[in-house]
């Protein structure tokens, strides 16, 4: 079997579109479920920082530098529980 790998830039963008996934379910939950809308605000406050210092990195395009290091410790401890239960909320709707 052929091991098939992927380069950096398509990893980026895969994970680009798991931000924006998250980003639109986030949304619409806060706007059809009601439900605990102070906590979700909160989270999406969160989520749209790390969103937008994850863009900005790319587009600065900085490897060394401290914003670099904290947006993958961000992403490390922030993302790691977002991603799978988003993906948890959305199966279990459809």
């Amino acid at each position: 079997m052929k091991d098939f790998t992927l380069s950096h830039k398509r990893w980026q963008q895969i994970f680009d579109v798991q931000l924006l996934i998250a980003l639109i379910w986030m949304l619409l939950e806060v706007i059809f479920q009601n439900k605990n809308s102070v906590g979700n605000l909160i989270q999406g406050a969160f989520f749209i920082i790390v969103l937008g210092l994850n863009f900005y990195n790319q587009r600065v395009n900085r490897q060394n530098g401290i914003i670099f290091e904290i947006v993958r410790w961000l992403n490390l401890f922030g993302l790691s529980t977002l991603f799978p239960s988003v993906w948890v909320e959305i199966g279990n709707y459809f």
